[in-house]
């Protein structure tokens, strides 16, 4: 008898994306090597004195996960996204709801007003 563990079944990989200028990007799945990318970003922060050394780190680690956008396009963003990109691809921040969840939870919310 073979035993077999599917681990794509039992753990499969979650979609994760970010819009930033009413552009879509996908986020890479955390690999333990993009894993050791965050800690090594985390031990390097902790050490850093400058803010534009800072949001350089900011901008390799979200390009690794994120390689479709610019550097440009990070460069315009403000430091509160930057810190919100971060922490989403770290799993720290909550996922936002999608914009047909939100129409969804709408609609529902409208539906139970109307049956008070």
């Amino acid at each position: 008898m073979t035993k077999l563990l599917n681990i794509d079944t039992i753990a499969p990989l979650v979609k994760k994306e970010i819009i930033l200028n009413r552009k879509k990007y996908a986020v890479k799945a955390t690999s333990v090597q993009l894993f050791l990318e965050i800690a090594e970003f985390e031990k390097q922060t902790a050490n850093i004195d400058t803010v534009q050394e800072q949001i350089g780190a900011m901008i390799a680690l979200i390009r690794k996960f994120i390689p479709d956008i610019s550097e440009e396009v990070l460069l315009q963003a403000s430091a509160v996204q930057l810190g919100t990109i971060i922490r989403f691809i770290r799993n720290d921040a909550d996922e936002e709801s999608t914009e047909d969840e939100k129409v969804e939870a709408e609609a529902k919310e409208g539906t139970t007003e109307a049956g008070k």
